[in-house]
């Protein structure tokens, strides 16, 4: 009996066969999921960084922008005609002026010289 004992206890494959591991498939497999997943992460943050430049760059010359309109609207006098300049190397702006009278004031002036008639313009 002690025979048969020792025989099932045995193991019939050597004990090298008994070291389990990774497959070189599964290795290069695992590989390239993880570098498509680091060029999409890479990817990404590069995008961030590009709208966050763009935004910035909006910003500023919608800031630019203003400080213009402010300083034609706060001056004594306007002038009809065009001027251009510069920000920083970076930005430029132009701005025009002309007379501009509505259409409203024309057509009071017509009805009160007409008699009161109505004119649509």
């Amino acid at each position: 009996m002690t025979e048969t004992v020792t025989r099932l206890t045995r193991n019939p494959q050597p004990a090298t066969r008994d070291i389990r591991g990774f497959t070189l498939i599964e290795v290069v497999v695992a590989l390239a999921m993880l570098a498509i997943g680091l060029t999409v992460i890479i990817e990404l943050f590069s995008g961030g960084l590009r709208l966050g430049r763009i935004s910035k760059e909006y910003t500023q010359a919608m800031n630019y922008a203003s400080l213009k309109m402010e300083e034609i609207a706060t001056r004594r006098t306007i002038d009809e005609g065009e001027d251009t300049g510069e920000f920083d190397n970076n930005y430029r702006w132009r701005s025009g002026l002309k007379r501009w009278i509505s259409f409203q004031a024309i057509r009071a002036r017509i009805s009160d010289r007409l008699w009161n008639s109505i004119i649509f313009v």
